[in-house]
């Protein structure tokens, strides 16, 4: 996997992978698909990302002659060292982990009407960086590298694990768990249809906000020194917090892997394999 993402990082268009992305399907799907990039607060946000991770696992399988590589998912239980050592061990020789972060081969946000600019070469950042290009990320970036280290698996060990003030009905472990009692797929799949209920969305979301650079303000009612308490990475915009660039960052994959997983888990569970039944007369079905 560490391999094969540090050999596609060099390709320059990878467009052909995920073109149509939207369009087709994996299983029956009641409803007219949407073209359109990163389907959120409505019924396609499980089944559009599931496309996506399968395009990024083709892609992967070209670097390797016999195209045996597989797509790995970060189950969010744990910080492996994996997901913050600079360094991996491969075939007997130290490289840089490839899983880390991307140096983007082309310039992104040429065109007048776009938000946000990524110039060739940039590399993409996590909490408690800014990836905003400009003076000031610059600034904060020379600011924080001292607390890099110990801020970013000290945050994302509160959101795992943890009921956080961002997350009122659990940590993002326990939000898992919790959307998988939900039997009916409008209700499951996104935090529009959701209601009161937990959907899969949610915990997908907190844990993109996490890796962007949300710190989490939530105290302790009592002094337990067990208890992790961050104060927020003031001026942090991680590139995993912004939507049109959020995907260039490794861990997107190994993110949306796991939610996926999830999605799968639900469809066995509730004997949705083979068919899902969207109720359109509910909100958010298109």
């Amino acid at each position: 996997m560490v391999r094969a993402v540090q050999t596609i990082s060099l390709v320059t268009n990878l467009s052909k992978f995920f073109k149509d992305a939207s369009k087709k399907e994996c299983i029956t799907l009641e409803i007219q698909h949407w073209d359109s990039f990163c389907q959120h607060d409505n019924v396609l946000f499980p089944i559009w990302h599931r496309f996506y991770c399968l395009r990024l696992e083709h892609a992967l399988e070209t670097v390797f002659l016999d195209g045996e590589v597989a797509l790995h998912y970060w189950d969010d239980k744990s910080i492996p060292k994996i997901r913050t050592q600079e360094e991996v061990l491969i075939d007997g020789v130290v490289q840089r982990n490839s899983l880390l972060d991307l140096v983007i081969s082309r310039g992104i946000g040429t065109d007048p009407q776009c938000h946000f600019t990524k110039p060739y070469g940039y590399q993409t950042v996590r909490c408690p960086y800014s990836g905003i290009v400009g003076k000031m990320s610059k600034q904060h970036n020379e600011s924080v590298k001292e607390k890099d280290e110990e801020y970013f698996p000290k945050n994302l060990e509160i959101w795992m694990h943890e009921k956080s003030m961002r997350s009122e009905n659990g940590s993002v472990s326990e939000l898992f768990k919790s959307c998988l009692e939900n039997d009916n797929y409008n209700t499951f799949s996104n935090n529009k249809s959701a209601g009161d209920d937990i959907a899969l969305e949610q915990p997908h979301d907190n844990v993109h906000i996490t890796v962007a650079g949300w710190g989490d303000l939530y105290a302790a009612e009592d002094d337990s020194p067990q208890r992790l308490v961050i104060e927020e990475a003031e001026g942090a915009h991680g590139d995993m917090g912004l939507n049109e660039f959020a995907s260039f960052d490794p861990i997107f994959f190994l993110h949306h892997s796991n939610v996926d997983r999830v999605f799968w888990v639900w469809q066995k569970k509730w004997g949705h394999t083979e068919h899902i039944q969207v109720d359109k007369d509910s909100p958010c079905h298109t």
